[in-house]
C-alpha cells in the first residue's frame, strides 16, 4: 500500500466532508455544480505596520470533477450569492494542490457580492 497516496485520499474526503460548500462554474460549455473548499485571501502585516490583503481567493476543487471543463481566465464561479473571476496564480488559471493530482487549485478574485 502507498501510505502517501492513502493519507491524500483520506484528507481528500475529509475536506470535501468537512469544509466544503456548493459552488457554480460558469465555464464556455454552460455550468457545472461542484463541491469546493474556500480559501479566503490572507491579510498580513508588513515590515512597515501597513496589512497587506491578498485579492485572491483559492477554490480547492477534485480534478475528476473537471475533467469535462476548460478552466481559463474569465471563467466565472458562483458562490452563495458571489460571483468570482478566475485570475492567474503561480503564472497559471489552475493547478494541482498534490502530488498526485487529486485536487485542483482555481485562484479566482471576487467581483461582485
Amino acid at each position: 500500500m502507498n501510505i502517501q497516496s492513502w493519507g491524500l485520499a483520506w484528507f481528500q474526503t475529509q475536506r470535501e466532508q468537512y469544509v466544503s460548500e456548493n459552488v457554480t462554474i460558469v465555464h464556455i460549455g454552460g455550468t457545472l455544480s461542484v463541491i469546493a473548499s474556500v480559501i479566503e485571501p490572507d491579510t498580513e502585516l508588513s515590515r512597515d505596520g501597513v496589512r497587506i490583503r491578498s485579492d485572491k481567493t483559492l477554490f480547492i476543487i477534485k480534478t475528476s470533477l473537471l475533467t469535462d471543463i476548460r478552466i481559463q481566465l474569465g471563467t466565472k464561479l458562483l458562490r452563495g450569492g458571489d460571483t468570482y473571476e478566475v485570475v492567474r496564480d503561480k503564472g497559471k488559471p489552475h493547478y494541482f494542490n498534490d502530488p498526485n493530482k487529486l485536487d485542483t487549485v482555481i485562484p479566482a478574485r471576487l467581483l461582485c457580492s
